[in-house]
């Protein structure tokens, strides 16, 4: 009798023993948040800081220019698949391969508490290449009806695909006349067809033809009192504020954008951020105004504009000296930190604009490039599900951090509606950034 029992339960031991390890060897192709469904909103918080700070120290370990963190001029791991934000905040990390050796390369440069990793098919580097081979057709495209009703390109990490937007005019079946014409230069990766209307903003016709759907998110802007010594005639130079080249005698259809963060060039001189989208208004003065465009003060001169692939900003020095650079966002009640950060698909961003005020949305993609038939075919810009207008161009774009202190990540650049993911027949407002990294390399600043 004792035999059989000692029998028995040698047998539950080896069935105990075979049962952890399979566990222990399937558990990478199943990660699990750490972080349960019950998290505090401070505990989201806190988790969302972490894996944003693991996120772009990764690109820094990874990037060519040692100064900026960058996701597109990088040496990539062949494994690496890209990254976004899970649920409750968790990182997760998509690899080609998941074994111990993938889980380790990783677990040396980054704490992998609340990092989940994810199987996919296409490395992260051959879907930019995917890309970067369409983008070429695009731009070469001879076919007017093609080129019309193409918007832009991006990449979804989660879909592990490229996504290819279209106009909402697009006439039926044109996605796959795409499909057909790419497939030269694509037979890898998945193809994800988006509509997206860029419009730089929403006119109220926009908004009545596309069953407009306000983002809630949506803040008023309390201003809070800023110290007299920040104030000239009722004016404040702050992230998000009116500017114009603009004079009186200037006919009405002249632009008004807005302030974006403030910088210093290589000689240390004080200066805003902006951009004028191209319109060559380099040598010309700039006036910063009040929030209702009731007043003006004489700010600087725009010394350095670039209008390019990948950046589309200006550089206003300042000439104005009663004005004293501000950090400080209200409306947000919070102050940028003096470094740029580089956000994930599934992160909020957080904007000020002078026509749309405060509004916050969620980074769609991270690899925005508009096409040639756009407004500003911009290259490797950030796309967001939030509403703009066209007045908050050149307006603060920020990330990561804290409530009290966040990350440059960039200055406005445009906007429009997009087909909601879950709903195409529902448009949402969205915009896109210029990125912050990109412009300080390209204007030769330094932020304040």
């Amino acid at each position: 009798m004792n035999k059989a029992r000692k029998i028995i339960t040698l047998c539950l031991t080896i069935s105990l023993i075979v049962f952890c390890v399979a566990f222990s060897y399937a558990a990478p192709e199943q990660p699990v948040s750490e972080q349960g469904n019950s998290a505090s909103e401070e505990e989201l918080q806190h988790i969302a800081e972490l894996s944003s700070d693991k996120y772009n120290h990764l690109l820094q370990v990874w990037s060519k220019d040692l100064n900026y963190a960058s996701d597109t001029d990088a040496n990539f791991p062949d494994f690496y698949g890209g990254s976004s934000t899970g649920d409750n905040n968790d990182m997760i990390i998509y690899v080609t391969r998941l074994d111990q050796d993938v889980i380790d390369y990783f677990g040396n440069i980054i704490d992998l508490n609340h990092v989940q990793f994810s199987k996919v098919t296409n490395s992260y580097q051959e879907l930019l290449n995917t890309q970067e081979a369409i983008d070429f057709y695009i731009d070469s495209c001879e076919d007017k009806e093609i080129c019309s009703a193409i918007t832009g390109t991006g990449i979804s990490e989660d879909n592990n695909a490229v996504n290819i937007y279209i106009s909402s005019n697009a006439p039926s079946g044109l996605t796959d006349v795409i499909l057909e014409k790419i497939s030269h230069v694509n037979d890898t990766c998945e193809i994800r067809f988006i509509t997206l209307d860029l419009t730089f903003g929403s006119s109220d016709d926009t908004n009545n033809s596309l069953d407009f759907e306000a983002n809630d998110a949506i803040l008023d802007l309390d201003r809070i009192d800023i110290p007299s010594p920040f104030m000239v005639s009722g004016v404040i130079v702050q992230p998000g504020c009116p500017i114009s080249p603009r004079v009186s005698s200037d006919p009405p259809n002249v632009p008004n954008f807005s302030a974006g963060f403030w910088a210093k060039n290589s000689k240390g001189e004080p200066g805003i951020v902006t951009t004028f989208h191209g319109s060559s208004h380099k040598g010309q003065p700039v006036y910063a105004y009040t929030f209702d465009w009731a007043n003006k003060v004489y700010f600087g001169d725009t010394i350095v504009e670039v209008f390019n692939s990948s950046v589309d900003a200006a550089f206003v020095r300042q000439q104005d000296f009663r004005f004293n650079p501000i950090t400080y966002v209200d409306g947000w009640d919070f102050n940028l930190k003096s470094q740029t950060i580089e956000m994930r698909k599934g992160e909020m961003v957080y904007k000020k604009g002078a026509e749309s005020g405060v509004t916050r949305g969620i980074v769609l993609d991270t690899h925005f490039n508009a096409s040639s038939s756009g407004d500003t075919n911009l290259r490797d810009a950030v796309l967001v599900n939030c509403e703009a207008e066209p007045n908050d161009s050149g307006g603060i774009v920020a990330g990561g951090g804290t409530t009290s202190s966040r990350y440059v990540a960039g200055i406005l650049s445009g906007g429009g509606f997009a087909a909601k993911e879950d709903d195409p027949s529902t448009k949402i407002p969205v915009m896109y950034y210029s990125r912050a990294s990109s412009i300080l390399n390209a204007l030769d600043l330094e932020l304040y």
